[in-house]
């Protein structure tokens, strides 16, 4: 297929980002993340996505759309997709009261460095702006560009991996679990399907993240 090569090399490129990372977790600082460069990170991934697959080299812009499943939603694949973001936050219910309860410092760690992160887009219009920002960029990326060539299972490893700082822990597993339900998702109702589901679920828990006492 034309997008093998573009797409093992950003595999390369993504386990090169990942082992620096891990290498410097402890001298990273948490600091607020602004829209503009969250709108720029999503750019760049969905730059990343479109020439992985091959466009301008061996696909024009319509072939690309199709091969990174992004396609007009109908209106049940809407209501579906929003279905698919009420099971985001049951898993992510259970996984965050399951470590409230077995691994409470990091619970707490976990809360103080989102709420640090989010401070600067926790009005409305930031947390919408953010949620489509990340949503666009990341579904795109892994759902669009990645699964379809290596699987569920590999694109929500590399997922879980891209999100959490933490070590193996519950939150490990309930990130995994949203992925494999993402990839579901995107398997039966596209990537655009994923996208608002992400999306939506992003904005909600950014917002609730923000007024919650």
């Amino acid at each position: 297929m034309p997008d093998q090569v573009g797409l093992t090399v950003l595999l390369a490129l993504i386990a090169g980002n990942l082992a620096a990372l891990t290498w410097l977790a402890s001298e990273l600082q948490v600091t607020p993340v602004s829209v503009l460069q969250l709108v720029g990170q999503s750019v760049t991934l969905l730059a990343v996505a479109a020439l992985a697959v091959g466009l301008g080299i061996e696909r024009d812009l319509a072939s690309t759309m199709r091969r990174l499943g992004l396609t007009r939603l109908t209106w049940g694949q809407a209501v579906a997709a929003l279905g698919f973001t009420v099971a985001l936050f049951i898993i992510a219910g259970v996984a965050g009261a399951l470590t409230q309860w077995l691994q409470p410092a990091l619970a707490r760690e976990i809360e103080d460095r989102l709420v640090q992160i989010t401070q600067d887009v926790s009005s409305v219009s930031g947390a919408l702006a953010v949620s489509i920002a990340s949503g666009v960029g990341e579904e795109t990326l892994f759902r669009g560009a990645i699964q379809p060539r290596y699987g569920i299972l590999l694109t929500s490893a590399l997922f879980t991996l891209v999100h959490v700082q933490y070590g193996l822990s519950i939150i490990t597993a309930g990130v995994f679990a949203i992925s494999l339900l993402l990839g579901a998702e995107r398997r039966y109702l596209g990537t655009t399907a994923c996208i608002l589901t992400h999306a939506t679920y992003n904005a909600v828990a950014i917002l609730l993240q923000n007024v919650a006492p």
